[in-house]
């Protein structure tokens, strides 16, 4: 190991403290010259990436598994990440023989435990940037009810025009075959719907795999804000239809009105074929 002073990296050239802050470089000797062997892989699909011989993941969206054939010792990692674990990957990879990686935002209870009933992890490491460590993953969120009936439902609004991500239109109206490591639909609404004014999503899933639980996590934004992870519900829907209650996130309703709805496959290994069919926001009576 080789540690050596540095300047200040691009956040302290922004500061314009760049030339008074001095920082440690930690470098691994062992691989400073000669490259770690290593393999990514697709963890659900097991697809090889071309990662061109580098240690870290660029895509944290979907599980992907690094094997280091000449790691230090022969244990299996779950390491739920961010980008900031770029600076510790080559040493994960050093040490571990498998490390299989996941944004810590795309780590739903769901998610985890499929991933550790699967990979069987020998440790769990977690690593999350300071400033971000209130925005919920290392916090309890509130249970979600997903129930399977349109009783009582009055529709408000109602998504149009879906715009695919990751997903190649077929023969079937608004079916999509699975196109990519982050599949999802963007809807617009035929109106601007105040939060306040509503509390259920309804929509119909149709997956050809007949999978009894399929993770699905809904984004929305208004005219004033973007998607993102904070205004988010990830819940197992099912095949046919399903009815989400969004009285306990307590972002839906401090959001003005929401203008686009998202909806996405959180695993693109559930279905090869997937479709969001008459996706509307209401209230239940």
């Amino acid at each position: 190991m080789i540690i050596s002073d540095k300047a200040g990296g691009d956040l302290a050239a922004f500061l314009r403290i760049k030339n008074s802050l001095h920082d440690s470089e930690v470098e691994l000797h062992r691989y400073a010259n000669t490259p770690l062997p290593v393999e990514q892989q697709e963890f659900f699909t097991g697809k090889a990436i071309d990662s061109q011989g580098s240690t870290d993941v660029l895509g944290l969206t979907t599980a992907t598994l690094v094997s280091s054939p000449a790691a230090l010792n022969d244990k299996r990692v779950l390491w739920l990440r961010d980008s900031y674990g770029t600076a510790m990957a080559t040493l994960m990879a050093a040490t571990f023989r498998e490390t299989l990686q996941l944004h810590h935002n795309r780590a739903s209870q769901q998610m985890l435990t499929e991933l550790i009933d699967k990979f069987n992890p020998e440790y769990v490491i977690i690593t999350h940037v300071e400033r971000d460590v209130r925005g919920g993953f290392l916090t309890l969120r509130p249970v979600f009810e997903v129930s399977h009936s349109r009783d009582g439902f009055s529709a408000v609004s109602t998504a149009v025009a879906p715009q695919p991500h990751h997903l190649k239109a077929t023969a079937t109206p608004d079916q999509f075959a699975v196109d990519g490591i982050d599949p999802f639909v963007v809807f617009d609404l035929d109106r601007p719907t105040p939060t306040a004014n509503v509390f259920r999503l309804m929509f119909e899933l149709s997956c050809d795999s007949n999978q009894e639980q399929v993770p699905v996590q809904l984004y929305w934004h208004s005219e004033q804000s973007v998607f993102s992870e904070a205004n988010s519900i990830t819940v197992i829907a099912r095949n046919g239809l399903n009815s989400l209650s969004l009285l306990a996130n307590p972002a839906w309703a401090n959001d003005a009105a929401v203008t686009q709805i998202r909806l996405d496959l959180a695993d693109p290994a559930k279905c090869s074929n997937v479709a969001f069919r008459n996706v509307q926001l209401g209230i239940v009576h």
